[in-house]
């Protein structure tokens, strides 16, 4: 069996520019995104948040993470990181006849969190079989038997590739460091866009 997962935010859906006008219509906060370009050796979500709006750190996540998800609804109406790449999730079920294909995501699990994370993957068009909340993905994919995990935050892709999980890096600013490694039976693929995501997921499992 092929097992493959998926992050979400910043991987399938936008969440910084989905989330940064939010910010600034309700807290008259402006972003610089040039502060994404410098990252340092290890990202969050709410860490990069903090950069982009020049906030102390935590700020994001303890006074304005809450609002924007409970109140807004954010994780139901973020954009897709591309237009079309729900059909990355079709193409895959067509090349591999015997795969199991899981979203895993480090938001928090809470319930209205998870029900609008299972309302926006179907609501768009995406083919899969489960939905993972976790935090500690690398820990979780090992003992899930998963070949091959798809992702942009440093912290995660380290452990993963650690742990002997062939990883997908999703390219943005905060992850360019990290130079690939082709050598098997592990490896470390950068990919611009989903089409990339595909062939390299042919390419690394065959």
């Amino acid at each position: 069996m092929t097992v493959i997962a998926s992050d979400l935010d910043g991987t399938v859906c936008e969440f910084l520019h989905g989330a940064a006008p939010l910010v600034t219509k309700i807290f008259g906060l402006q972003p610089d995104f040039n502060n994404l370009y410098t990252p340092p050796e290890f990202y969050t979500t709410s860490k990069l948040m903090d950069d982009v709006f020049s906030l102390p750190a935590g700020t994001f996540k303890k006074e304005m993470e809450p609002f924007l998800v409970n109140e807004m609804r954010l994780f139901k109406n973020l954009p897709r990181l591309e237009e079309d790449n729900y059909l990355l999730t079709r193409m895959l079920y067509n090349h591999f006849t015997d795969l199991k294909l899981y979203f895993i995501t480090a938001r928090d699990p809470d319930p209205l969190p998870v029900a609008d994370t299972y309302y926006w993957v179907n609501n768009n068009g995406y083919e899969y079989d489960e939905v993972f909340h976790i935090e500690n993905k690398a820990s979780f994919c090992s003992y899930m038997g998963i070949n091959l995990m798809i992702e942009d935050e440093p912290r995660q892709i380290i452990p993963l590739y650690q742990n002997g999980v062939n990883v997908i890096i999703m390219n943005q600013p905060w992850n360019d460091h990290i130079e690939e490694v082709k050598n098997k039976p592990v490896q470390l693929r950068r990919a611009y866009n989903w089409q990339d995501v595909f062939s390299l997921c042919k390419e690394i499992l065959g």
